[in-house]
């Protein structure tokens, strides 16, 4: 068939409908989104040995339908537009086609386009099916959350509830708020331990917060960023004041997710989740798969309407915030729902904060120091006593400063806070010279003399070490170490690119358990440790931890060496590895019956039903769908949860099998598995049963999960309008905060902008409908958009306010926009200036863009590689002038574009003197240039070891290797499947025989 006759089957005509809105949402022409698209391919996780070609003619072909592009480019091309439709300042994706940014929801249609939907309407039951026909079940009433009682009086609940009385919580250092620093005036009797509060403008955002949980019974997250001492602990501590003075919410610090997953049962109403410094808690490389759990945990807590108000209180770095919700860690993507919308801390005081530290330090003889000494106003680090700390560091004598070394390094490999001292004392060594060591280990009271520098507080702060309780499992007698946050900070960055000494792995697997020999296992071959890795399983299975069997296979199937990890996965089963299990039924043929035998010994030997989903519906998606039917019942039987009936009912709706997907979700309700209520709710409105979705929305409002309610709705056919507006009358009635918006969206894309406009006109709205309320206007009205952006709280005017600024220079009421830039928080209205200022470049007003630009530095220094980035992308040569800004900041994202140009001019010696620079200061990505730089200039060997030493750097998924010099194939083959040594060459090839 020719292929102007081609017509490709339905699915696939929708999916390459929506690739033609894609691009079209981009704002981008086809050539210059091909190329765009193929660059941020290339820097997805785990490229494939040859990439994929995004040419115009490849392209057109999914715009046609002619075929279907893979996972990995799906997500590229989604990541296209979005960055594209950012860096043009277009409004926000909730203006666009429902789940045109969405790369989950795409996942969702690129599996539709490949299963070939039958033919009827939507519910049809699939001809020859074969299976039976669905029974009703009735839906059992929602269990009973635990009830807080005030102090003094017995419980309600079956189970005591976790956490303390707020009132009782009288210590703020328990809780990780750092120490003040003391000075001479500030030591007299009864001085407070923290001064007097100064507050800023990131406490109104958590009063609003607080505010909300206390007095409309909201549950709510605030999860304030910063560095290290910018205040962030001591804001949380404050902002718990209006609780504490109700007298009846509780207050739960969990230190570790594995404690916060055992207790989330127990969380009651009027309860605060205390998460202090979250990456200890929920970073996946070093919380494991428990951080992944947590996330989702806490997040379907906070959908709960029968056990709000639940308030979650936590804090983390910048760099954690942005590692857990930029999507480059696939393990991460749980976060991304989760931690929307962060209250960042600023590093400085304003002019106004600084008028009023003043006015309190008349009462505060510390503030009164930090008004006249504290540099560029960094007072609340100067309180905390970071200067002296880092002081103290930098003045180390070479015994306390190993002991730092060490310290540093051990948490950089992922072991948790509380460091043994056996540890520390096994580690030292191996950062001193060998006449260091010779003449320290001569003086028997080495170890003490360190501790005592390490652990003397800094004017009354914390130092560099401080003594912590052991975990209530440790051995008694075994003291342990905390690392200062600064310090700590310092070696995650500041060191990144340092190699650990090769015998600090060792040293770390003398001093951990079985369970943590596997993490440790893990941490060496995300570095492309590989061989390191595989003998820390072995010293697992040595330990008595079973899972190391499959963990070993995972790794070598990794790796390629598919044989060995066949014999590994073997040996995993035959130690009723429940994973190892699965997989080998997955290996059997359709026809051979030992699948079904190995099935059963999974089921039969699993802990829960995770690792059976998987194997059943990898099944599925090959397609025997009858065999994996009976997988599915077999789990269902086994772990009657509704993990296996709502996955399986998920795929039934995927090919239009809504009859038999309702079994299943009826199912997963009477087993207890109250999330069925939404999803089958959503799926009804997915394949138009409104009437149906009507009846399921009531159950989901009564169970409390309404979280999954509005993600996002296709446009609605003429006929079926009637019912979609009662649907959505409804869900407005009972109350769901995203309802309206949702509806709005929906009409939208329907084509109904006016009756759109009239469902968010109606009554008082949130940051979301004020941005689709203002898009929807027209240019006359815009004054309206204006007032109701003003009149929103400062914690919901981010959204709106890029909306109404665009809106205003479409117009061209560039000065108008101005002032309502003016008018916005700081970090509000940096984004908006952005915004407007590449709203300016796509109007053809350089000039005015660039004075926005400067503006927007200004108040956030920061934001020139921002604005450089953006007029780069724009061809504007202005970039160059921000750069340099940077450089003179000494911006490590801007040393790096000056070695790539550097680079590109063929000035490799002075490129890879920039680069250093830029590692040093923690961008690793510098690194993988700098080797790719030296590489072109023909320093093969060099490169090599350059590459090592960015995986050796990277503490989340590796790629794989890439680097191809002329002659060394061969050496990077056998990087790609035996890694590095620890010293960063190359590794040889190494066996992986099983065990005796």
């Amino acid at each position: 068939m020719g292929s102007t006759d081609y017509e490709p089957p339905s699915g696939r005509r929708e999916f390459a409908a929506r690739v033609v809105e894609l691009i079209d949402a981009s704002g981008l022409q086809r050539a210059e989104f091909a190329r765009r698209a193929a660059l941020i391919e290339r820097r997805l996780p785990d490229p494939p040995e040859r990439a994929p070609s995004f040419s115009e003619q490849r392209l057109s072909d999914w715009c046609s339908g002619r075929n279907v592009p893979n996972e990995r480019v799906v997500t590229a091309l989604v990541r296209t537009a979005d960055l594209a439709r950012r860096s043009q300042g277009l409004p926000p994706a909730n203006q666009l086609p429902p789940g045109i940014l969405s790369v989950d929801r795409w996942l969702r249609w690129r599996r539709l386009a490949r299963t070939e939907r039958p033919t009827g309407q939507p519910g049809e039951r699939a001809a020859g099916s074969g299976l039976p026909a669905p029974a009703p079940v009735a839906v059992p009433p929602a269990p009973v959350a635990p009830q807080n009682t005030p102090p003094g009086t017995a419980p309600l609940a079956p189970h005591e509830p976790v956490g303390d009385w707020l009132t009782e919580a009288t210590d703020p250092f328990a809780l990780g708020v750092h120490r003040s620093i003391a000075v001479p005036r500030g030591r007299s009797a009864g001085s407070p331990p923290l001064p007097p509060y100064v507050r800023r403008a990131h406490d109104e955002r958590l009063a609003a917060g607080v505010e909300a949980a206390a007095t409309a019974g909201e549950s709510g997250q605030l999860w304030l960023t910063g560095e290290s001492s910018y205040g962030k602990s001591r804001a949380c501590w404050e902002a718990l004041g209006a609780l504490r003075r109700r007298g009846d919410w509780r207050l739960w610090a969990p230190h570790s997710a594995e404690e916060a997953l055992a207790g989330l049962h127990r969380v009651a109403p009027q309860t605060v989740i205390w998460l202090d410094e979250t990456r200890y808690t929920c970073l996946p490389a070093t919380g494991g798969a428990d951080g992944g759990q947590l996330a989702v945990r806490i997040d379907d807590l906070l959908h709960s309407a029968r056990r709000a108000p639940v308030l979650v209180l936590g804090t983390m770095w910048t760099r954690t915030w942005h590692e857990l919700t930029a999507g480059i860690d696939p393990r991460a993507r749980c976060f991304q729902s989760l931690l929307r919308d962060p209250v960042p801390v600023p590093p400085r005081f304003t002019d106004d904060d600084m008028r009023a530290l003043r006015r309190a330090a008349d009462t505060d003889a510390r503030l009164a120091a930090a008004s006249e000494q504290a540099a560029d106003g960094e007072v609340a680090q100067w309180l905390a006593g970071t200067p002296v700390v880092l002081a103290r560091w930098e003045a180390a004598p070479e015994n306390a400063r190993a002991l730092l070394l060490a310290a540093m390094d051990i948490r950089r490999l992922g072991h948790d806070q509380r460091i043994p001292l056996a540890l520390l004392e096994a580690a030292v060594p191996l950062y001193l010279s060998p006449s260091q060591r010779e003449r320290l280990l001569r003086r028997p009271d080495w170890l003490r003399e360190a501790l005592s520098y390490a652990t003397e507080e800094c004017l009354g702060a914390a130092g560099p070490l401080t003594p912590t309780p052991p975990p209530a499992d440790a051995p008694p007698g075994a003291p342990r170490y905390r690392l200062s946050d600064v310090l700590d900070q310092y070696g995650q960055e500041q060191r990144t690119v340092e190699p650990v000494p090769p015998a600090l792995w060792r040293t770390l697997a003398e001093h951990t358990d079985a369970t943590g020999l596997l993490e440790l296992a893990r941490t060496a071959h995300h570095r492309g440790l590989y061989r390191l890795a595989h003998d820390l399983c072995l010293d697992a299975l040595r330990a008595g931890n079973r899972g190391a069997w499959w963990q070993a296979a995972e790794f070598l199937r990794h790796q390629g060496r598919i044989p060995e990890a066949d014999a590994w996965t073997e040996a995993a089963a035959d130690a009723s590895d429940a994973a190892a299990l699965a997989w080998m039924a997955c290996r059997c043929r359709e026809t051979d019956p030992a699948g079904d035998r190995w099935f059963a010994r999974a089921v039969d030997a699993a802990a829960d039903a995770e690792p059976l989903v998987d194997a059943a519906g990898h099944l599925y998606e090959c397609g025997d769908s009858k065999r994996a039917q009976a997988w599915y019942d077999m789990i269902i039987d086994r772990f009657p949860d509704g993990t296996a009936a709502l996955d399986f009912a998920w795929r039934l709706v995927e090919v239009n099998r809504w009859d038999e997907a309702l079994r299943y979700y009826e199912r997963a309700v009477q087993d207890g598995n109250l999330d069925a209520c939404q999803l089958v709710c959503v799926d009804a409105v997915y394949v138009r049963r409104w009437r149906e979705a009507r009846a399921w929305l009531t159950l989901a409002v009564a169970a409390g999960r309404t979280r999954h309610l509005f993600e996002t709705y296709a446009p609605v056919p003429e006929e079926d309008w009637p019912e979609a507006n009662a649907f959505f009358r409804e869900a407005v009635a009972a109350g769901l905060a995203e309802a309206r918006s949702a509806w709005a969206s929906t009409l939208t894309a329907s084509g109904r902008e006016e009756e759109a406009l009239g469902v968010l006109e109606a009554e008082p709205a949130d940051g979301v409908e004020v941005s689709q309320y203002a898009q929807l206007l027209p240019e006359d009205r815009l004054d309206e958009a204006v007032a109701r952006l003003r009149a929103l709280p400062s914690p919901e005017r981010r959204m709106p306010a890029l909306v109404v600024v665009s809106r205003l220079i479409d117009a061209d009421r560039v000065s108008e926009a101005r002032q309502v830039c003016a008018a916005l928080p700081a970090e509000v209205g940096v984004s908006s200036l952005h915004a407007g200022a590449a709203r300016l470049l796509a109007a053809g007003r350089p000039k005015s863009a660039l004075t926005w630009f400067d503006e927007a530095a200004s108040i956030d220094p920061s934001s020139m590689v921002d604005a450089a980035r953006a007029l780069e992308g724009a061809g504007h040569d202005g970039a160059a002038h921000f750069y340099a800004r940077a450089l003179e900041a000494e911006d490590a994202q801007a040393q790096r574009w000056f070695a790539d140009t550097l680079t590109a001019a063929r000035s490799f010696g002075e490129a890879l003197t920039w680069y250093e620079k830029a590692w040093r200061q923690g961008e690793v990505q510098a690194l993988k240039s700098a080797a790719e730089a030296v590489h072109a200039a023909g320093r093969d060997q060099e490169a090599l070891v350059l590459y090592g030493r960015y995986w050796g750097a990277r503490t989340g998924p590796l790629m794989r290797a890439r680097p191809s010099p002329p002659g060394e194939e061969a050496t990077v083959a056998r990087v790609r499947r035996y890694g590095w040594n620890i010293d960063g060459a190359p590794a040889g090839e190494w066996a992986a025989p099983l065990p005796p």
